[in-house]
């Protein structure tokens, strides 16, 4: 079996903070990390340069961004980190100048960061270290999945094989059938017993397919689930906006292990309300698949690691807040949601006062939902979906 790779390291930064890029550069590339930056090849600002970054991004492991007052404000950085989290490439944030409120923005607030600006040589010694670690379980993962693909290849290869079979030996059968039948003796008289029996377990096998349907996918019957999830009736719609919440809002999206941004870290909240050990950095790494793990054997959910809509609906119960009440770690994830993801000018500081049931009230308007003010399941599940 050959190794299985993974890309290189991708480096955001300002030109302004080009001598420690290379500094870090240097660091990772003598621990055998392959990294990639755009001013070794390419001449910043050209056509060649703007496609090769997009290409460079998508194929990265991994991509470090280099936190400082400029790179804030570098409409470039802004785009790469945006690029980068459009792929679900995991960020490791690194603070080379400045301090949190000038040199990291809205995007990367929730992020944990490495820092070098008071001792470098420790500070890249901590980027490493996570780095190696990730991209070893990176390279595990891409590992398991090649041979995943190659047993499904010998699998399907082996259904064709056998199809094929079946077709020849049903076409030499039914040649040597017409061969055999004469003018003077009725087909159904050539029948033998075993093919009339044959034929019978096709029907059945029919009728069985087409009772599953509808029995799965006619309207009001069946959740629709995300893969691995088990199938639960779904109840009866109790009331105008329950209805209105079924035909409006689509189903709960699923995340996994390597997913990232604030839908994940409004999981991490939910799982700490609910009582698991968790980081709350907007990442979906081991721990927190462990965590949620925990969680469905605890709710007797199908236990997979992802959270899918039937993990969703269990997460958001207790989750209930409005003005002047909630619990300050599921408020957060609230306004991390309504600043990073709708645009809405509120502080995330655990606070459910007016700007945030302003931003709440807006939100619910502008999704059709009920105008209450109150995050609900209807609205938790808003924030999530669109």
């Amino acid at each position: 079996m050959t190794k299985t790779e993974v890309g290189p390291v991708f480096i955001s930064y300002s030109r302004k903070d080009e001598a420690v890029m290379q500094r870090i550069v240097t660091f990772l590339r003598n621990r055998d990390i392959k990294v990639w930056v755009d001013n070794e090849k390419l001449v910043p600002g050209t056509p060649i340069w703007e496609v090769e970054i997009e290409k460079s991004i998508k194929r990265a492991s991994a991509i470090i961004v280099l936190l400082s007052p400029d790179s804030k404000e570098s409409e470039w950085v802004r785009r790469e980190i945006s690029l980068a989290d459009q792929h679900h490439a995991r960020i490791f944030p690194v603070l080379v100048r400045g301090d949190e409120d000038s040199a990291i923005s809205i995007r990367l607030i929730t992020r944990q960061f490495v820092d070098i600006r008071k001792n470098e040589e420790i500070g890249l010694n901590s980027l490493c270290t996570e780095l190696s670690r990730y991209l070893k379980e990176l390279e595990d993962q891409e590992r398991k999945n090649g041979e995943e693909t190659e047993i499904l290849a010998r699998e399907k290869a082996a259904r064709e094989r056998a199809e094929q079979e079946t077709t020849e030996k049903a076409t030499r059968k039914e040649t040597k059938r017409e061969v055999d039948t004469t003018p003077f003796a009725p087909h159904v008289d050539q029948e033998k017993p075993g093919n009339r029996a044959w034929i019978i377990f096709l029907a059945i096998i029919a009728i069985a397919v087409v009772v599953y349907l509808a029995l799965n996918y006619l309207p009001g019957k069946i959740l629709p689930v995300a893969p691995n999830e088990p199938a639960s009736v779904k109840p009866a719609v109790s009331s105008t906006s329950d209805l209105m919440l079924e035909v409006a809002i689509p189903n709960w999206p699923t995340y996994e292990q390597g997913s990232q941004g604030p839908e994940v870290y409004a999981i991490q909240s939910l799982l700490s309300l609910h009582g698991q050990d968790v980081t709350l950095d907007g990442v979906f790494g081991p721990g927190m698949r462990a965590a949620v793990m925990d969680f469905q054997t605890r709710e007797g959910l199908y236990v997979d690691g992802t959270v899918g809509p039937q993990t969703w609906n269990a997460l958001v119960q207790g989750a209930r807040i409005s003005q002047g009440t909630g619990n300050e770690a599921i408020i957060m994830a609230v306004q991390v949601l309504l600043q990073e993801k709708y645009g809405y000018g509120i502080t995330v500081d655990g606070d459910f006062g007016p700007q945030t049931t302003n931003a709440v009230t807006d939100f619910q308007s502008n999704q059709n939902l009920t105008v209450d003010g109150v995050v609900g399941d209807e609205t938790w599940q808003a924030l999530i979906v669109y």
